[in-house]
């Protein structure tokens, strides 16, 4: 077997900048849309009471790769001191059946899906837009916040609300900027200095905002991204102001639910894949209950390949519902495989 490289969080974080993450999770959109990639079907599985897995594979037609993800989450690694999720990808060539790299999964998690909310408020946000509520305060919300950052120029305020726990939103605001920082400029800072530059410049020019009462921070968003595990709706209908756009993030498996799903009786529905999404994504419940048709639910490939609309006027509530899909993982490891050419980034090794 040939040789490939291995990647650790460490390595990933110092080949991957958010923007050009962004641009690969765009691709892989356009590549469903365009029939030049599949997604393929999800397994999920509990493993006892505080534990769970799933598989997300699929191939890239267009680029001749192919690969999965598996991922296991464990709610009580809180008290091993371990984290909650582990997860590793496999990327192989679809021709030769050559491994390409073996990657940490969890580190790429967090970048393809601040990415997918990046895209989604960028076609679908108002571009005004001045101020962003994020609902959840866990290690994907730094990654949420630097995606919208990253695409909504006029972005001002970000509001931030810990439902479960309202008092972890103060803490967290007091320390996001220079986790951003640390996360997103220190990394890159000696790979790629004017992109950490420009990330730098991003951070500094918001002001972030902790409060307790939701109903008032929803009130006052153009843009809402939720990230929490909730099993029951956390935004009530009656509470989003028209031209509102939504990143519904938590939703990816049956049973989850962030928003009313009274919403879908007037807002535009957009979904990554439309099957995932009506069986384990926010819009399940609207489905469900009739409220919404599967039929109905536009996926964000065809809006950026102008097969379907998106918002079409500036009062429109816009709902961006991700349920994942593996073709961003294999999209973002590419670019890291891509981008270590030529470097001692990730460990060479042969089966």
């Amino acid at each position: 077997m040939s040789s490939f490289k291995v990647f650790d969080e460490k390595s990933i974080q110092s080949l991957l900048d958010l923007p050009a993450v962004i641009r690969s999770v765009e691709s892989a959109y356009k590549a469903k849309a365009e029939n030049q990639a599949e997604v393929w079907p999800m397994i999920y599985r509990k493993l006892g009471q505080a534990a769970d897995m799933d598989i997300r594979s699929g191939w890239m037609k267009n680029k001749k790769f192919f690969g999965c993800k598996i991922l296991q989450w464990s709610g009580n690694n809180v008290t091993r001191k371990l984290p909650a999720v582990h997860a590793v990808l496999t990327i192989m060539d679809s021709e030769t059946g050559e491994v390409k790299g073996i990657l940490n999964a969890s580190a790429l998690t967090g970048y393809r899906t601040g990415a997918a909310g990046a895209v989604g408020s960028k076609f679908l946000a108002n571009q005004d837009s001045q101020t962003l509520l994020i609902i959840g305060t866990g290690n994907e919300a730094p990654y949420q916040i630097m995606g919208q950052i990253c695409v909504m120029p006029c972005l001002k305020n970000i509001i931030v609300v810990n439902p479960r726990h309202p008092e972890h939103a103060a803490i967290f605001v007091n320390e996001i900027k220079e986790k951003l920082k640390m996360l997103f400029v220190s990394t890159i800072r000696k790979t790629y200095p004017e992109m950490a530059g420009h990330m730098q410049q991003l951070i500094d020019g918001v002001k972030f905002i902790a409060k307790s009462d939701i109903q008032d921070a929803v009130s006052q968003a153009d843009i809402i991204v939720t990230v929490t595990p909730s099993a029951a709706a956390l935004i009530q209908a009656d509470w989003v102001k028209p031209g509102t756009h939504i990143n519904a993030m938590g939703a990816d498996m049956p049973g989850k639910q962030e928003l009313d799903e009274n919403l879908y009786k007037t807002a535009v529905a957009v979904a990554d894949d439309r099957e995932q999404s009506a069986v384990s994504g926010e819009t399940q419940v609207a489905v469900q209950k009739n409220i919404l048709r599967k039929e109905c639910i536009a996926e964000i490939g065809d809006i950026l390949v102008g097969k379907a609309e998106g918002r079409t006027g500036n009062q429109d509530i816009t709902i961006f519902d991700s349920t994942g899909l593996a073709l961003q993982d294999l999209e973002t490891a590419a670019l890291v495989i891509e981008r270590s050419n030529n470097t001692e980034s990730g460990v060479l090794v042969k089966l």
